[in-house]
């Protein structure tokens, strides 16, 4: 990586994982809900939430298309290419590989998150009808 410093809110230490986990665990039992959705880049990383999920989704995009999205998002709210270009390259593709990227192993559906597919959301709306 490089010499600079970045916030870096790819890695898991960064996120309040027991919480979610607390929090998941409140909302399920309570009995308020028939489905709960959980979203987020770290979502499978931790164990404890992933045994709660009745199913594990991962939202797969290659590289170039998740920088390209990174770009038009960060460009935005103000920052430069030359920004966020850094930051990806000293920091956000290592976090990927490291946290995010084989997390998708422990997925039970892999969706394209490049191109929309009616089937793919009729296959998932249909197991979640199957499960209230």
């Amino acid at each position: 990586m490089g010499g600079k410093i970045y916030r870096d809110d790819n890695h898991p230490l960064t996120c309040d994982l027991p919480r979610l986990e607390q929090d998941l665990a409140a909302a399920a039992n309570s009995g308020q809900y028939q489905v709960i959705i959980v979203e987020g880049l770290l979502t499978l990383w931790d164990e404890k939430i992933q045994d709660r999920l009745d199913l594990r989704l991962f939202v797969d995009c290659p590289p170039d298309e998740r920088i390209v999205r990174r770009l038009k998002r960060n460009m935005t709210w103000g920052l430069s290419f030359d920004e966020i270009a850094d930051v990806y390259l000293d920091l956000v593709r290592y976090r990927h590989n490291e946290y995010v990227e084989p997390t998708k192993w422990k997925a039970d559906f892999i969706v394209n998150g490049s191109h929309f597919s009616p089937r793919a959301l009729d296959m998932l709306a249909l197991y979640i009808r199957s499960m209230i």
